[in-house]
C-alpha cells in the first residue's frame, strides 16, 4: 500500500472541491481540472454503455483525428478497453498498460506500433468510473515516452479520485433529469448517426456535409433527439451517452 504525501492529499481535495463547486454536471471542466491541479495535459473522458463499448464525450488537447482512428480501427486492440479489463476491477479502479504488459512486449504490439506511435502516446493510465455494479465511464490520462511515467503513487490518488467522480456521476444520474437513464428510447439509425456526429462537436454544417443531407434536415433530427431524450441542447445529447 503506496502512502499519499500532504502535497498529493492536498492535491486530490482540491479537485474535490473544484468539482464539488460546480452543481450542474460539466464533464468538459473535469478534464482541465485534472490538468490544473495535476498537470495531466492530455486526457479523454469516455461513456461506456451496458455492452462495454465506449464513446468519447469530451476530450483535452488530444487530435479529434486520433479519436475517430481509435473509434474505428483500434478499440478492438487496446489493451485497457473495459471489455478486457473489467474482471480486474473488483481490487482497483485505476490501471496502467505497464500494469497488463511490460514495456518491451508493449513496443512491440500493434496497438502501439501502429496506433500510439503515430501520435506520440506512450504512457496510458487508466481510471474507471462505476456506477452499482458496471463501468459506465473511464478517464484515459496518456504521457509521451520522454515523459515520466505514472507513478505508484499517481494510481493510489486517482484510486480516489475514481470512487469520488463515480460517486458524482451517480448524483448527476439522480438529481439531473437528462441523466435519468431511459430504456424506453428508440432512435433510428439516422438519429444515431447525427447523435455521434454532435458527441464528437460536428457543427450543424458539418453534419449536413458528412451524411449529405440539408442543414434542415439535421435541424429536424435534432429536434426530434431532443424531444426523445428529454436533452435541451447538443451539450446536454452529449452528456446523455454517460450512461
Amino acid at each position: 500500500m503506496v502512502n499519499l504525501s500532504p502535497d498529493s492529499m492536498r492535491k486530490v481535495l482540491s479537485f474535490m472541491d473544484d468539482i464539488s463547486s460546480h452543481r450542474e454536471p460539466d464533464l468538459t471542466h473535469w478534464l482541465s481540472s485534472f490538468e490544473s491541479t495535476f498537470g495531466y495535459s492530455q486526457s479523454l473522458l469516455w461513456s461506456c454503455d451496458k455492452n462495454l463499448s465506449i464513446h468519447c464525450i469530451t476530450s483535452r488537447n488530444i487530435e479529434q483525428r486520433a479519436i475517430e482512428e481509435y473509434d474505428q480501427y483500434f478499440y478492438s486492440l487496446d489493451l485497457l478497453a473495459p471489455k478486457v479489463v473489467s474482471p480486474m476491477l473488483k481490487e482497483g479502479r485505476v490501471l496502467r498498460l505497464r500494469d497488463i504488459v511490460p514495456g518491451a512486449a508493449y513496443e512491440k504490439n500493434p496497438y502501439y506500433h501502429d496506433y500510439m506511435l503515430k501520435y506520440q502516446h506512450y504512457h496510458l493510465m487508466t481510471v474507471y468510473l462505476v456506477s452499482g455494479q458496471r463501468v459506465v465511464g473511464l478517464i484515459d490520462l496518456i504521457r509521451s515516452k520522454n515523459e515520466a511515467p505514472f507513478s505508484d503513487e499517481e494510481v493510489m490518488k486517482l484510486e480516489f479520485i475514481a470512487r469520488f467522480l463515480s460517486q458524482r456521476l451517480e448524483m448527476y444520474k439522480q438529481t439531473v433529469p437528462f441523466f435519468a437513464e431511459n430504456t424506453q428510447v428508440q432512435l433510428t439509425r439516422k438519429e444515431k448517426e447525427i447523435l455521434e456526429y454532435v458527441r464528437k462537436g460536428y457543427s450543424n454544417e458539418e453534419i449536413s456535409a458528412q451524411l449529405y443531407i440539408s442543414v434542415n434536415t439535421v435541424k429536424t433530427h435534432l429536434l426530434n433527439l431532443y424531444r426523445k431524450t428529454g436533452a435541451s441542447n447538443r451539450t446536454e445529447l452529449s452528456y446523455k451517452m454517460i450512461l
